[in-house]
């Protein structure tokens, strides 16, 4: 992992931390630095950005609509017009299928193959003969790409892929909010077939077919590679050959020749461009878990026309933030470990950790009868429903259980990152941590160029849980991200919103190392901690459920509400009395049984959330404290370019005023005649 850089400058009074990271971006944006800000959800990263928008050009890169139009929000807070990237499958009438008379058009059906197949938008408009730009027509799509203005000052949000158009990165500040490597990640399927359909468009290919060399084939090795270089490996090399190929197939045909094969059976291809190419095997095995007949091409746009690049992101795995990015990248976060504390608790939140295991939720090794007391536990103590994060497969799990009344509203691992639906959460359940297969955690070190394997003990038998390693710095970095850095992401998903305290019970041990957490009843132990002491079985909880609240039942009528067979109900009922739960009367047949104490007893579980101690941070005020020596150094925005500005943005700033200018004397003219 590396180390990153907590920005201390100079004392300068008490600043909120928003304004403190607005200076930082500010200073990096001003130095031309491609900079990643590791900032706690909440602080208001993205709000920051918005900030400079209108002073310096901006393009926002994020992953979901929602975000576009919370920037759009911002801007017109700020009385700046926001303008959205265009989205082709949203504009263009071929690529949207709006027309279904389209559907027989033989050129509508091939523009969309070629589409599917990766071939740019605008290669395709220009190839084919669409019938959204047929006579005096203009797509849409393309009139609302012409209208963007990449050299104005107007911000330009869109999605991560977008990046992709040199347009959107050339001259501006590039701003990648939250993790962006796996969008540029993309699964090629029967990459031998498609391989082959671009190899048969070349002369002399020194390859009858498309296959791994084999010893002593180095000569034909090179020879295929520098052919297939020769050729040219992206689509802008192809224009003349839309459609017929897949997009990658060049890429694809290189990595295959060019591939080295690491000791874990994963082969590996450095391309030019920084593209990287992972595959196991060629052709499928019929094991989907080893993406057998698949190759992963990591694709990233190119950045280095961008005048700066900022990265903000939550829970960075710096690893991949440099793959992306590269080497020369400067890592600032915002707080040290204490500070990062004692904001959190400053902004009302109190972590209260259920148990110290891995509980990865991915492999089933999660117990539904733990889950559901401690929901029913949350729900005692509180009073209320927990809202819920946790993985699909466990929600559905718990939802096939007919549990899902246990909890209000939820989210799952893998859909997190920028999503406020839990923002006024003030109670949340977070069961278990999400995990990834070893192939995944191999295949995203693979991109990096390293060997990952899973170290075993003495036995021979793979580690697991707390000590689960991959011999590697870089695997055991991206492993880490992926369990605290998703838990942690959960965790931040309540309490955002103004006066929202909020109480996070989480049900794992993968929080991170900096986080203070509260253990029910004593301080941190060792791993085996667990809040619930024990479950009931089926037969217990239909035998408590019977006796709940009952002011007599008789032996007969306990056995026909539970359903539980007459020697269990005997041998439940006995521990029951001795734990004084309930009360007998009578003798025989005639007996009677009372409720004295199972009303408010989880009927899942014991668990013990009552022994808490009292938090001394309990009602505190939900504000923002300032940071006293801050963590970035202070220099505001200059109002006039000429004072601070580096050439680039002084030149953006005449241009803006050129334009605007040549408007308004365009409209001055129009208005005359």
């Amino acid at each position: 992992m590396s180390q990153f850089e907590i920005l201390n400058d100079r004392p300068s009074g008490r600043i909120p931390p928003r304004e403190v990271l607005r200076h930082g971006i500010t200073e990096s944006i001003l130095d031309e630095e491609t900079a990643l800000f590791d900032v706690l959800p909440g602080i208001g990263k993205s709000r920051s950005i918005s900030k400079i928008f209108g002073t310096v050009p901006v393009s926002i890169f994020t992953n979901l609509r929602d975000n576009y139009e919370q920037f759009e929000g911002w801007g017109k807070e700020d009385g700046i017009e926001v303008e959205k990237f265009p989205v082709a499958t949203d504009l263009c009438p071929v690529l949207r299928s709006e027309n279904p008379a389209q559907r027989d058009d033989p050129i509508v059906q091939k523009a969309r193959n070629a589409h599917d197949d990766g071939w740019p938008v605008r290669e395709i408009h220009r190839e084919f003969d669409l019938p959204c730009e047929r006579g005096d027509d203009t797509c849409p799509y393309r009139e609302q790409v012409a209208e963007i203005d990449t050299d104005g000052l107007n911000p330009l949000v869109g999605h991560f892929t977008q990046a992709y158009n040199p347009a959107y990165t050339s001259n501006r500040v590039v701003v990648l909010d939250e993790e962006a490597l796996g969008s540029y990640k993309q699964e090629i399927k029967n990459p031998v077939e498609k391989a082959e359909e671009f190899i048969d468009t070349l002369e002399e290919f020194p390859f009858e077919s498309v296959r791994r060399p084999e010893p002593g084939e180095e000569r034909k090795r090179k020879e295929a590679l520098s052919q297939l270089e020769d050729a040219g490996l992206d689509p802008a090399d192809h224009r003349d050959a839309v459609g017929e190929f897949h997009a990658k197939a060049p890429l694809t045909a290189y990595a295959i020749y060019g591939a080295e094969r690491l000791d874990n059976g994963l082969y590996v291809a450095d391309l030019p461009g920084n593209r990287t190419v992972v595959f196991k095997s060629l052709y499928h095995s019929g094991d989907d878990n080893e993406n057998g007949g698949s190759v992963w091409v990591f694709d990233p746009p190119d950045f280095s026309k961008a005048e700066a690049v900022i990265a903000l992101d939550a829970t960075p795995c710096t690893s991949d933030w440099k793959l992306l990015l590269g080497d020369d990248l400067n890592h600032y976060r915002l707080f040290n470990d204490e500070d990062r504390n004692r904001h959190l608790r400053d902004q009302g939140y109190e972590f209260i950790q259920l148990n110290e295991y891995v509980w990865p939720v991915s492999n089933g090794e999660v117990s539904i009868p733990k889950c559901e007391a401690y929901l029913r536990e949350v729900y005692r103590k509180h009073g209320q429903r927990p809202d819920l994060i946790t993985s699909k497969n466990l929600r559905k799990a718990l939802e096939d259980q007919g549990l899902d009344h246990l909890w209000q509203d939820d989210l799952h691992y893998g859909a997190l990152r920028g999503k406020n639906d839990l923002a006024d959460s003030e109670l949340l359940v977070v069961l278990g941590s999400p995990g990834r297969g070893d192939i995944d955690i191999q295949y995203q070190a693979a991109f990096h160029g390293e060997y990952a394997e899973p170290a075993t003990d003495e036995d021979g038998e793979r580690l697991s849980g707390y000590d689960l390693d991959y011999q590697n710095e870089t695997a055991n970095d991206i492993l880490e991200s992926i369990r605290r850095g998703e838990v942690f992401q959960a965790v931040m998903r309540a309490g955002r919103t103004d006066d929202t305290e909020a109480t996070i019970y989480i049900a794992t041990g993968m929080v991170p190392n900096w986080l203070d957490t509260r253990i029910p009843g004593r301080s941190r132990p060792g791993r085996s901690f667990d809040a619930c002491t024990s479950t009931r079985t089926s037969n217990e909880k239909a035998i408590i459920e019977a006796l709940q609240g009952a002011e007599e039942m008789s032996a007969g009528e306990i056995i026909e509400q539970s359903g539980v067979n007459r020697k269990s109900v005997e041998r439940i009922r006995r521990k029951l009395q001795e734990r004084g739960l309930i009360e007998k009367n009578g003798k025989g047949r005639w007996a009677k049984y009372y409720d004295r104490g199972l009303e408010g007893l989880n009927i899942a579980g014991s668990v013990d959330l009552d022994s808490i101690p009292q938090s001394p941070f309990n009602n505190s005020y939900k504000g923002i404290r300032g940071i006293e020596s801050p963590a970035i150094p202070c220099r505001e925005l200059p109002n006039y370019p000429e004072l601070r500005y580096p050439d680039w943005i002084r030149d953006i700033q005449q241009r803006a005023k050129d334009r605007k200018f040549d408007e308004q004397f365009k409209q001055a003219q129009r208005d005359n005649v």
